[in-house]
C-alpha cells in the first residue's frame, strides 16, 4: 500500500514523504526528483567505490563527512565497505533537515556515525581541521563528499 503525505524540509519547502512497503522516499512537488530515501543511491555508491579502490582511503584511516546526506543510507554503504578494509575511521553526516526517525538504526552501524542536522557552510564554519584528527592517527585522510 502506498502512503503519501507532506513533509517540510528545513528550508521552508513543501515535499511529498512516500512510503511504499519498505520502500520510503521524499519527492520534490515541482520537479518530481527523489531528494533522499532508504535506498542507496547508485551515483554515491559510485564516488564511494571510487575512493576506496582507486584512492585506497581505507589505508589512511578516513574521516568521511558527508554534506547533504538525506536520511543516511549512503553513509551505511560506506560504513559496510569500510569496516571490510579498516578499523580505524569515522563517519559524519551533515543535512539541514532532521531525519531523525528515517535514519537507519544505530545498531546497523559497525561504528557510531555522527549525524549533524544544520546549515553544511555553517558546519564548515564551526570546525577545524583538528577536529577530524587524533593524536595516533596524524595522517587521517578527510574526505568530503557534497551531494
Amino acid at each position: 500500500m502506498r502512503k503519501v503525505q507532506d513533509f517540510k524540509l528545513a528550508s521552508g519547502d513543501d515535499v511529498k514523504l512516500i512510503e511504499k512497503d519498505d520502500y520510503r522516499y521524499i519527492r520534490d512537488k515541482e520537479s518530481g526528483c527523489t531528494i533522499t530515501s532508504n535506498r542507496h543511491f547508485g551515483y554515491i555508491q559510485n564516488c564511494y567505490d571510487h575512493l576506496l579502490k582507486e584512492h585506497k582511503i581505507y589505508e589512511k584511516s578516513p574521516c568521511i563527512i558527508h554534506l547533504g546526506t538525506g536520511f543516511g543510507y549512503d553513509l551505511l554503504y560506506a560504513d559496510r565497505q569500510l569496516r571490510h578494509n579498516s578499523d580505524e575511521y569515522r563517519i559524519i553526516g551533515v543535512d539541514l533537515s532532521d531525519y531523525h526517525n528515517f535514519r537507519p538504526a544505530s545498531d546497523e552501524f559497525n561504528k557510531e556515525v555522527e549525524f549533524h542536522s544544520i546549515d553544511a557552510m555553517k558546519y564548515l564554519l564551526s570546525v577545524k581541521p583538528q577536529d577530524f584528527r587524533v593524536d595516533h592517527l596524524p595522517q587521517r585522510a578527510v574526505v568530503v563528499l557534497i551531494d
